[in-house]
């Protein structure tokens, strides 16, 4: 199989000959496609493909339903006319999303990922920005996003105390996450409280998720208006404890927002799946 990764499309030419030790092959590589979290679109081309052995239809069917199941898209395009009829007459053509319009397919996943990356990462950005300092009174830097792939989505680093949220709408599931350290989140309470406190306690954990809470409400009446994307009310997780685990459960990358502030840094994680 010869494999090419463009953006969010992964293109995968099938060899002339579909058989028993193709079928072996193509589950064991679908394992290492999923791992590559950009791509959106698996395109299987049939182009130079002549036969396929009835043996190999359960792979082909299996391996559709995992990469639908990881939430992403298959079609499978550039069949002649002969295997495009025998895959009709066994009844796997709609597993295989067999079509002559793979533009079209393209086309929206494109569209769709840029678009929704966009109408995420503004309205969390601005909200956390003016909560910071309208709420927290400290000034803080949005610095660069980031994108973090599957190997990176389960982390142990300095974060002391984090708020979780989850984000369920008919366009896409997901969380948003607001993490701190230790010594950046108790300089940003004094800052909000005028009180210095040596270590995270309940009252910590509440002012924690107090924040999320604004920051999720303001981007929410945003994401609301302007997308429809009619997001629920909800209230917050607490984590916390000594270099606290963070882990993402979506199959695409998660976003990262990282700021800057006179106490040092903390981060926002965006994630979420789109709904097919």
């Amino acid at each position: 199989m010869n494999i090419q990764t463009n953006g969010s499309i992964m293109s995968i030419e099938l060899p002339e000959n579909l058989d028993n030790e193709f079928a072996d092959l193509l589950q064991l590589k679908a394992k290492d496609w999923l791992s590559i979290t950009t791509v959106e679109l698996y395109a299987f081309n049939f182009n130079k493909t002549t036969t396929c052995k009835q043996s190999t239809y359960r792979s082909l069917i299996t391996v559709s339903q995992i990469i639908r199941k990881a939430g992403r898209q298959i079609v499978s395009h550039n069949l002649d006319p002969e295997l495009n009829q025998q895959f009709k007459l066994a009844g796997i053509s709609d597993a295989l999303n067999v079509s002559t319009d793979l533009d079209s397919y393209t086309n929206k996943v494109n569209q769709k990922k840029s678009g929704l990356d966009v109408q995420m990462i503004n309205p969390f950005l601005e909200a956390t920005l003016m909560t910071l300092e309208q709420t927290a009174n400290t000034k803080c830097e949005a610095q660069k996003p980031q994108l973090i792939d599957l190997n990176e989505k389960s982390r142990t680093d300095d974060i002391s105390i984090a708020g979780v949220i989850s984000l369920t709408t008919e366009q896409f599931n997901g969380s948003i996450t607001l993490a701190f350290p230790e010594v950046v989140f108790l300089k940003i309470y004094e800052s909000m409280f005028g009180e210095s406190v040596d270590k995270i306690n309940e009252e910590i954990e509440d002012a924690a998720g107090e924040l999320l809470n604004i920051i999720y409400g303001s981007a929410k009446t945003k994401l609301n208006e302007q997308c429809n994307f009619k997001l629920a009310p909800a209230l917050p997780t607490i984590l916390s404890g000594e270099k606290i685990k963070i882990r993402q459960t979506t199959y695409q990358k998660v976003i990262v927002l990282p700021f800057k502030t006179a106490f040092g840094f903390f981060r926002v994680e965006i994630s979420f799946d789109p709904q097919k």
